[in-house]
């Protein structure tokens, strides 16, 4: 826990878990969880990366449980496996299947907010950049073809999510994709690791989004 004057800040993330997982693990985690104002959750990509693999339609990872296999391995094994690899698979490149993982998406979203309105939590659910989507400056970063073909076989699904996120206009979602779409470098990294500038520019979006009573 870290305190900054009256407010305890209380961190129960895993990196690279689904929204849908992140809740399965806020389930887990919550009877430590004493006196809760609000509740950030921050995610979407990992959900692209995990849904749209090959993986998942052998493997469907809603069954998973929480190990060493989920989160930042899983996740960024699947994303270098597809940098890597010649690819010819296109699972998410058609409209239908596209639909279902936004829809997968949409409801994680909505099990975070029913969650919050039955325990009278203020919540922030942010969907940030990924350097897939959008148009970043990735110069310094050097992508290749492997890159751009990931890029867009990924492009329709992230134009549906994004469409339906501005369409849901709700003050508990801040849609973050576009974000970083300026001159300047945010990403260390195409695998999308923000550099101090992006980690900043992150945060002050967040701390204008936040409900104001919690900056009182």
């Amino acid at each position: 826990m870290k305190k900054i004057d009256t407010i305890a800040l209380d961190n129960y993330s895993l990196l690279g878990l689904t929204l849908e997982q992140s809740f399965q693990y806020l389930q887990a985690v919550k009877q430590n969880l004493n006196k809760k104002d609000f509740l950030l959750v921050v995610g979407g990509v990992a959900d692209v990366v995990n849904y749209c693999s090959l993986d998942y339609l052998d493997y469907n990872l809603r069954t998973t449980q929480m190990s060493s296999n989920i989160g930042l391995i899983n996740f960024y094994y699947k994303l270098k496996k597809r940098f890597n690899l010649t690819l010819n698979n296109r699972v998410c490149e058609k409209k239908e299947d596209a639909n279902i993982v936004v829809e997968k998406i949409l409801n994680s979203i909505e099990l975070f907010i029913h969650y919050a309105d039955k325990n009278n939590l203020e919540i922030l659910i942010v969907i940030p950049p990924v350097t897939l989507y959008g148009t970043p400056n990735l110069t310094e970063l050097n992508p290749n073809n492997n890159f751009y073909e990931l890029q867009k076989n990924y492009s329709l699904v992230y134009e549906l999510l994004d469409s339906r996120l501005k369409n849901l206009n709700s003050p508990k979602i801040v849609n973050l994709m576009h974000t970083f779409n300026e001159s300047e470098q945010f990403y260390i990294d195409l695998d999308s690791h923000f550099n101090k500038k992006g980690h900043e520019k992150i945060a002050k979006e967040i701390i204008k989004n936040m409900p104001t009573n919690l900056l009182d």
